[in-house]
């Protein structure tokens, strides 16, 4: 019984470590948000402008190179103008287009910003927090209908792959095998068949706490700034 204890324990602490790290990126990404706020009042070049300015920057460099060219090429007296300066009012032209480009990136990115934030908090209410109740009180049933949701929910599936937490089918996969395994439906190389299939640490160290060994997942600290991720 304390060993059991024990073990879910070290579930927990897992998954609250998820959430620690979680909630810290939303606070990122929500101050991301704010200061893209504050850029909006700044005037946006619009996308027919932007055509005018590709055609301005084409037509004037073509422009200048063709100038370039006839005084080269005929030598015209008493008129020469360096290479620079060409070049010069080349550059000139190039920075308004290129300026529309940068900002309207950066304001994709911050839209980008604010549908993290949805998904993260997504991730934390409807299956991390949750997830973490029914450890406690080793509620199967309660684990099993999380299992669920991640396959029967778009939004959470959704938001569980866009806040790099893994495939939502590989962990619901790893919530019915320790779910069958306690109810002794299934056997052990299912539960490992699970446990290498995902990435997700928490539901890792679910996993692990059903092996007698050869499954230890080292510890994730606070301060590990990988998401497995990619890994799932």
């Amino acid at each position: 019984m304390e060993g059991a204890e024990s073990r879910d324990k070290s579930v927990t602490a897992q998954i609250d470590v998820r959430i620690k790290r979680l909630r810290a990126m939303m606070e990122i990404a929500t101050q991301r948000d704010i200061h893209s706020e504050k850029l909006k009042n700044v005037p946006r070049p619009n996308a027919g402008l932007s055509i005018v300015l590709i055609l301005s920057v084409v037509w004037v460099g073509g422009g200048l190179f063709l100038l370039y060219f006839i005084e080269k090429r005929y030598s015209v007296a008493g008129f020469s103008v360096p290479l620079k300066i060409y070049l010069l009012f080349l550059l000139a032209f190039l920075v308004p287009p290129a300026y529309f480009y940068i900002t309207r990136e950066r304001d994709r990115r911050a839209r980008d910003g604010s549908d993290d934030v949805d998904a993260l908090r997504v991730v934390i209410e409807q299956f991390y927090e949750p997830l973490k109740k029914a450890v406690e009180r080793d509620d199967l049933k309660a684990i099993e209908g999380i299992a669920a949701r991640l396959i029967e929910d778009p939004l959470l599936s959704e938001a569980f792959r866009s806040a790099h937490e893994g495939d939502a089918r590989k962990a619901a996969y790893a919530l019915y095998a320790y779910v069958r395994f306690r109810q002794g439906a299934v056997g052990r190389d299912e539960v490992e068949e699970a446990y290498l299939s995902v990435g997700n640490r928490a539901l890792k160290s679910i996993l692990a706490s059903l092996l007698d060994s050869g499954a230890d997942v080292p510890e994730e600290t606070e301060s590990e700034s990988g998401t497995e991720t990619q890994a799932a």
